[in-house]
Order: C-alpha cells, then sequence, then structure tokens
C-alpha cells in the first residue's frame, strides 16, 4: 500500500522491490505503470525507470501479461532479461516462474528486433552526446559532420 498525501493507492511491485523496499520509512520514488481495463485499474511500481521499460515490453508479447512479467522482473533483473533475449537464450527466461520454453521462445522472436532497436538508438545517442573536439581537431577535421563519421567508426 503506497500512501500519497492520505491517499492509500495498491501497487503491484516485483519481489526484489518488495524486499528493497522492506523496512524503510523514508520517501520512496516509483516509476508506475496504470493498465486500464474494462473491470479495473491495476497499478504497477518499478524503483528503477530501467524496470519499467523492460515491464513494457513483456507486455507487448502475446500470451505475457502484466503478472507474469511481473514474475520475470522477480526471478530476472532488466539486463539479465535483455541478455538473455539477444543472445536468444530461451532456457534462462524460461526459468522465471509462469514461462515456458514456447513463451520464452515467442518472447523472443517478439521482443528481439525491438530491443535490439532501441539498444541501437540509444548507443547512439550516446555516442554523439561527447564533447565537441578540441581546436586543434577543428582545424584537422573543417566540417562538423567529418568529426562526427569519425567518432561513429571508432
Amino acid at each position: 500500500l503506497l500512501d500519497v498525501n492520505g491517499v492509500g493507492y495498491g501497487v503491484f511491485i516485483t519481489g526484489r522491490d518488495a524486499s528493497a523496499l522492506s523496512g524503510r520509512r523514508d520517501r520512496v520514488k516509483l516509476f508506475t505503470y496504470l493498465q486500464v481495463r474494462e473491470d479495473a485499474m491495476q497499478l504497477y511500481g518499478f524503483l528503477k525507470k530501467d524496470d519499467l521499460h523492460v515491464f513494457q515490453l513483456l507486455l507487448g508479447v502475446n500470451g505475457i501479461g502484466p503478472k507474469a512479467a511481473l514474475g520475470m522482473l522477480s526471478a530476472l533483473s532488466a539486463n539479465d532479461i535483455r541478455f538473455a533475449v539477444l543472445a536468444g537464450d530461451a532456457k534462462a527466461i524460461a526459468r522465471a516462474p509462469g514461462i515456458g520454453p514456447k513463451t520464452a521462445q515467442k518472447m523472443i522472436s517478439s521482443i528481439c528486433r525491438r530491443l535490439s532497436t532501441v539498444l541501437w538508438q540509444k548507443a547512439q545517442k550516446a555516442r554523439y552526446r561527447q564533447v565537441p573536439p578540441d581546436r586543434y581537431r577543428m582545424k584537422r577535421y573543417r566540417h562538423w559532420w567529418r568529426w562526427a563519421i569519425l567518432v561513429a567508426r571508432r
């Protein structure tokens, strides 16, 4: 139960987050996902934004609901899920409760392309966020695009 200015909200969290929050009485920042259905509105919370992104990716897979996605994030970290998907390791994914080998294969085939695209975009943004070159390099590479191509080749 999450208390926000006197209003209590029921938030579903992973087992890892529950153990991290046990005994804490201070303020906590949760990244939340609200699922709206015909019969219920359910709130899912995560301590890390990374876990929220992986949770949303898992919800996009046919046959994986929010409870199964929470179970996966309780059994495996977000990075473990990413590495298992990109490596095609269905056995590692099937270790999560409620996920069998067929569902793991389905998850790998549907998430792999989206996940690799997202990771590629993040890598490209990080690569071009570098500090602009000093004056010596600017004289050597007069055009900015030449410097960008040089950085991309590294």
